[in-house]
């Protein structure tokens, strides 16, 4: 088993230091550290310490650090993932595949069969499963989460990012009429790796992805036919219908596949 990690921002490159009060309770009570245990420290941007514990007790802990390196455990490139987040305790079911498959940054996303949320109260919650995630999956720089946006916010503002894929997850369309020209711009998400091969001139450019999930009951077409219209395309994850944390991580994993091979085909030029 490995040693225990503990989160410590704006962490020294060496001497002393001391963990915030909230990684302190955790390590004094729930992990039971005692002075002269060792352990593995990460600041959030990339950086891992070696660390042995100096004093400890109900109200603080000491460290002293002994190496530092920086290792950020990272996806190349960028993947951003708007999602429209479901209620409850799956909110941290989306957070925690995010993190741990490698996105960079998540926009909640406010579409028209969203449900509601209160802005300051949930991002300081995310923000702290973001924390435990990275502790767990041994990740050393944190997923940004951004303020909550509207649908239409996202998808403009994201048109002005240069070399990146823009990918809708959207339900295979139905056979009629109405839904047939959504099906024009769409990606089976099988075909992602011979459309977007890595030898190719235009993968090997990109720099990120941008993912859109829907809620429960998707996007309407509507919303799609605007994506359509700022240059996203719609990526057909399969016949089934999936929920929101399971959209969540096919898609992270489809986006983290293309930038490696975009990470290869550079390697190769």
């Amino acid at each position: 088993m490995g040693l225990n990690r503990y989160y410590l921002p704006n962490m020294p490159l060496s001497g002393e230091a001391k963990l915030p009060p909230e990684e302190a309770h955790h390590a004094a009570r729930v992990r039971r550290e005692k002075t002269g245990n060792a352990c593995l420290l990460f600041d959030g941007v990339g950086h891992e310490a070696a660390a042995t514990f100096s004093q400890i007790d109900k109200r603080e802990a000491c460290l002293q650090i002994n190496s530092v390196r920086f290792d950020p455990k990272v996806l190349p490139g960028c993947i951003a993932l708007g999602v429209a987040m479901p209620k409850g305790d799956r909110q941290k079911d989306v957070i925690e595949k995010a993190v741990e498959l490698g996105v960079h940054r998540l926009i909640p996303i406010q579409s028209q069969r969203s449900v509601s949320i209160s802005e300051q109260s949930h991002l300081e919650k995310w923000r702290r499963y973001v924390i435990e995630s990275c502790k767990q999956c041994e990740r050393n720089q944190l997923m940004a989460i951004d303020p909550p946006q509207r649908f239409s916010d996202w998808i403009s503002l994201s048109e002005s990012t240069l070399n990146c894929y823009r990918w809708l997850a959207h339900p295979t369309p139905d056979s009629s009429a109405d839904s047939q020209p959504l099906g024009e711009r769409r990606i089976p998400n099988g075909a992602l790796f011979t459309r977007y091969d890595s030898d190719s001139e235009e993968s090997s450019k990109i720099e990120s992805i941008h993912i859109s999930v829907g809620p429960e009951g998707g996007f309407t077409d509507q919303e799609a036919q605007h994506a359509i219209e700022h240059g996203w395309q719609l990526l057909d994850l399969g016949p089934r219908i999936l929920r929101v944390e399971t959209a969540v991580s096919m898609g992270s994993v489809l986006a983290g596949l293309c930038l490696q091979n975009r990470l290869r085909a550079s390697e190769r030029a």
